[in-house]
Parts: C-alpha cells; sequence; structure tokens
C-alpha cells in the first residue's frame, strides 16, 4: 500500500495457501456425487492454469454420460462432476462466477446481444438445435428472464468447507490494517507520502508490542501529567491493580486479534510516517465488571503495532469483548500457579491447532495430503535454573536442552506441521504474555 501526491495505490498478491486449499477441497467432495474427473489431471490444470470450464444447470443424467463418453476422446478433456449447489466451493468457482453465456429453452439457444447489440461469441452449432435454433436477445436478457438458477441450503460438506475457507483467509493484525488503510485512504487528501509493505510471517510470537513502560509509567501511573487521569479511570473506575498490568496488557492484545481498525489514519513524524488506528473494546476487571476502552495503535512500515493510548470509550455496537485472559494474578509463584499456567497455555494452543486448517500437499504420484507437510514444534523456555522453565522439568512436561532452557514438544496427534506450529505459537505467546521467556522451533520431517 502506497500514496503519493497524487494519490494512492496498492498491490495484493493472492494466497496460494487459499487456492491449493480450494482445490483440494474440490477434489476431495468429488467423492462425494458423481464424477468422471481424473484426479490428477484435475489438479495439473489448476496448477498451471489453464483450467476451462462450462456449466449446465440441468442436464438428463442419460445425455451427461453421453456427452462425457464423448468428450474423453479429445485431448486435454478432464472430466465431469455433479455440482454441489450447497458447496460454496462448487458454487461459487464452478457456476456463479462463470459468465452467463447462454440458456436452452423452449427448444432454443438463447443468446445475448452485446452491450453495443453486436452478435459475439455464437455458439458453434445453435443454429442446428431443433425446433428453434439460435435466438439473440438484448443485453441483460438472462440476467432477467432466463431460466431461474438452482438455489440449496449449505449441505454439510459446503458448511465445513465454508467455515474452513473462512479460517485460512483470517488476516494477522498487520494484514487487517494495510487493508484498511486501502478501503479507507481512496483519496490521499493529506498528499503524504507512504509506503507500508506487508512483512510476512513474523517471527515474534506476538503480533504486536506492549510495552510494560506503557502500562506502569504511563497509563497506570497516576502521577504522569498526561497518564494520570488515564490511572485514576484505570484503578479507580475499573478496578485494575498497577501491579496486575499484564491483565490489562493481556485484554488488550487478544481484542486486538478480534478486532477491525477503526479509524485509520497517515500520520507524519520527524522520524518518518506511520498508520495509527483505534479499537475499541470492553475491558474488565477480576470481579467481571466491564467499561467501554477505546485503544489507539500505531504501525509503522515493516513494523508490527505497537500499543500508543489508552482511554475511556462508549460502549456501542462493534466493541469487542475480549473476556478473561489467561494472565495470572500477582503475587508469588508456586507450583500451583505454574501449573495452571502450563494447562491455560497447553489448552490454548490444542484448540488453537485443532481449528487450524492446515494448507495441502500435493505429491507427484501420491495425491494429495490434506493435513499439509509434516513435521514438528516444541517450545522452549529460559532459564532451566528457575521459575516455569525449572517447574516444566520437575513436572515432567519438559526436558532441559543442553541451552539453558527446558524444551516441551507439541502433543498434537498429527503429522501436520502447521498444526504443531500453531500450537507451540499459541503457547509461547500465552507465556510471553504472563512474562515468561519463550520462543519455538519447528522440525520437518
Amino acid at each position: 500500500m502506497h500514496g503519493y501526491e497524487r494519490g494512492t495505490g496498492r498491490t495484493v498478491s493472492h494466497d496460494n495457501d487459499i487456492y491449493k486449499y480450494v482445490i483440494w477441497e474440490w477434489l476431495d467432495s468429488l467423492k462425494l456425487g458423481w464424477s468422471s474427473v481424473d484426479h490428477e489431471a484435475g489438479l495439473e490444470v489448476f496448477r498451471i492454469h489453464t483450467a476451462e470450464c462450462i456449466t449446465l444447470s440441468s442436464l438428463d443424467d442419460d445425455l451427461r454420460d453421453a456427452i462425457d463418453n464423448h468428450l474423453r476422446s479429445i485431448p486435454g478433456y478432464v472430466g465431469a462432476f455433479q455440482i454441489d449447489p450447497g458447496n460454496p466451493v462448487h458454487r461459487r468457482g464452478f457456476f456463479d462466477l462463470l459468465i452467463y453465456a447462454a440458456a436452452i429453452s423452449n427448444g432454443a439457444v438463447i443468446q445475448e446481444l452485446s452491450f453495443e447489440g453486436n452478435q459475439d461469441w455464437p455458439l458453434d452449432g445453435s443454429e442446428d438445435v431443433k425446433p428453434a435454433g439460435s435466438v439473440w436477445q438484448p443485453y441483460g436478457w438472462l440476467a432477467l428472464h432466463g431460466p431461474a438458477r438452482p438455489s440449496a441450503i449449505a449441505s454439510l460438506r459446503g458448511q465445513q468447507a465454508a467455515t474452513a475457507v473462512k479460517r485460512k483467509q483470517t488476516l494477522s493484525v498487520e494484514l487487517r490494517v494495510l487493508d484498511e488503510i486501502s478501503n479507507v485512504i481512496l483519496q490521499n487528501d493529506s498528499r503524504t507520502s507512504f509506503d507500508f509493505k506487508a512483512i510476512g510471517t513474523p517471527t515474534d510470537i506476538l503480533q504486536a508490542l506492549l510495552p510494560e513502560g506503557k502500562f506502569t509509567k504511563y497509563l497506570l501511573d497516576r502521577t504522569h501529567p498526561k497518564g494520570g487521569s488515564k490511572a485514576t479511570f484505570l484503578i479507580d473506575f475499573l478496578g485494575i491493580d498497577p501491579e496486575d498490568w499484564r491483565y490489562l496488557a493481556g485484554q488488550f492484545y487478544f481484542g486486538l486479534l478480534m478486532a477491525r481498525p477503526e479509524d485509520v489514519k497517515i500520520i507524519e513524524w520527524e522520524t518518518g510516517i506511520a498508520a495509527r488506528f483505534n479499537v475499541l473494546m470492553r475491558v474488565r476487571n477480576r470481579t467481571g465488571t466491564t467499561v467501554a476502552i477505546e485503544t489507539g495503535w500505531n504501525m509503522v512500515p515493516g513494523a508490527m503495532p505497537s500499543l500508543s493510548t489508552a482511554f475511556p470509550g462508549q460502549d456501542r455496537l462493534g466493541a469487542v469483548e475480549p473476556g478473561d485472559p489467561p494472565i495470572l494474578p500477582p503475587g508469588p509463584r508456586t507450583k500451583v500457579e505454574w501449573s495452571n499456567l502450563w494447562s491455560w497455555a497447553n489448552l490454548a494452543g490444542q484448540d488453537a491447532a485443532n481449528n487450524h486448517v492446515p494448507t495441502p500437499m500435493f505429491l507427484s504420484g501420491v495425491g494429495p495430503v490434506a493435513e499439509g507437510e509434516c513435521g514438528t514444534a516444541l517450545v522452549r523456555v529460559f532459564d532451566a535454573r528457575r521459575g516455569f522453565a525449572r517447574w516444566l522439568r520437575q513436572a515432567g512436561v519438559g526436558e532441559t536442552d543442553g541451552y539453558g532452557g527446558v524444551v516441551t514438544l507439541s502433543p498434537i496427534q498429527s503429522q501436520s506441521l502447521e498444526r504443531a506450529s500453531t500450537w507451540a505459537r499459541t503457547v509461547a505467546a500465552v507465556l510471553q504474555l504472563n512474562g515468561v521467556d519463550a520462543n519455538i522451533q519447528l522440525f520437518k520431517t
């Protein structure tokens, strides 16, 4: 996303992971209905982007089989299949988004004139259809008067496909900010030059920066000249103990993951430019009382969003509610606290891994592997001599790695590297939000 004196522009790369999943979903779903598609040939035409498709909304089975048998003698023919109108991959990919070329009605092949009134792209053989042959109608006739398209509620497979595609389309915080910049700043009225580029999958575990000093020396500091009023609100009205700042930070973080950035602006500083945006959320104290808080964030090009401020907000529709975050209360850390922390982190990791949709792996001569690349992952916690890492080792949850840390392998019962990575990243994120030094390591097999 970039802006300059005369306007703005954007460059978008298509997500190959989603493309691979959609191809796998199509091929795998063919086993649920009539199909003559050769899977390897079907995969190949989409891999090299040479697929062409003609769809008929209704066709007698005997005629369908006869046409299919005839086309098998034609080089390049991949096959035919029965569309599940309740599966969005079938419906959108092979029906709704195709050009509505013609209708067969009352013994005639009906086509539309172009907008200029020309008979463009007549279908070969349409004149020979009995009894009426080829008929041309004005532009727009098919949409208004053509045969009704088949409708259906979502099938079970269709529901599964829709859920999976939606999960794979979930954007990181960084990409959501860039997307919102594109949506909001259609005209670069400020004439500010800027250039934001997505940095891909970052090595960082968290998707945002939440500096400790932003809480302890600003938002929860009564003596701060600018943050004092905010501290009064958060401490006295909401009931957040300054020592429990991580509980507030955890909610800000999980709320940011849930929300759509609002009030996006491009601002210019002496050191460069940044995107500024807000997220409205309902934040709670330890007893469950909630208030609306507007959080402000900054994001400079090539970096993660960083918390800038927070202040009382207007409770309205659209405010996200992150709920009770998995953050330990302040106080001594005994076996009980460490056990609770591991339980929270491991459960969150397993839920995330089970809900993750891996990108299928395609191997020549073997067929697609739904669980994707094979491998595992581990979480490494420092340092093994004290704190949480020491508890992991003593509790038998982890083992020392020879580098001063304690490692725990993914417990996910799957060969999927992506699921194991999702577990590890989620666990490490919960640990980092609790002040535990943790990172991850991936292993392909």
